[in-house]
């Protein structure tokens, strides 16, 4: 009797699962540029949700509306929140969702490119700074350019199409 009662159990979760284990190899070589744009789709999508007072989003309702894997949403917002741009909110018992943690009238496409390339940890191999430089030096001045020409685009007036 339990054993149909476990399989059933492992059949079902499986079933409810499926879509996010199609995930697994996707997200381990995700490029740095696609996780980017998942990160300001998810911002943006709070942000305008946020602007028409509509209810926060929890990990959960990201993964069913968008088809994106819980995993990899779960680590943009926990990096969203430690580059301070979402705040968490308890919108149950045990369940969070996520907000803008600054005004939504400030929030630009730069604003965010800018916080996440900022988030985590540089610095730490020795004489890196010292031995590419000049390297350094223009990749910083030109993600700085892009980033400024970026500043003038507000995500609530970023049309999404396809979104809820």
């Amino acid at each position: 009797m339990w054993t149909i009662t476990l399989s059933g159990a492992v059949l079902c979760y499986s079933s409810q699962n499926i879509f996010q284990f199609n995930f697994t190899n996707d997200i381990s070589t995700i490029s740095l540029d696609y996780k980017r744009k998942i990160a300001v789709a998810l911002m943006t999508v709070i942000v305008q949700r946020f602007e028409a007072e509509r209810a926060p989003l929890r990990v959960t309702d990201f993964a069913a509306y968008y088809h994106m894997p819980s995993r990899l949403v779960t680590q943009l917002l926990h990096e969203m929140v430690a580059a301070k741009l979402l705040s968490a909110v308890a919108v149950a018992e045990e369940e969070t969702a996520y907000q803008p943690a600054i005004d939504p009238s400030k929030i630009t496409l730069g604003l965010v490119v800018g916080r996440l390339n900022a988030q985590g940890t540089d610095d730490f191999i020795p004489e890196f700074d010292t031995q590419f430089h000049n390297l350094i030096a223009t990749v910083e001045e030109n993600m700085q350019r892009a980033i400024d020409s970026y500043d003038k685009i507000l995500l609530r007036d970023i049309p999404l199409t396809g979104a809820d």
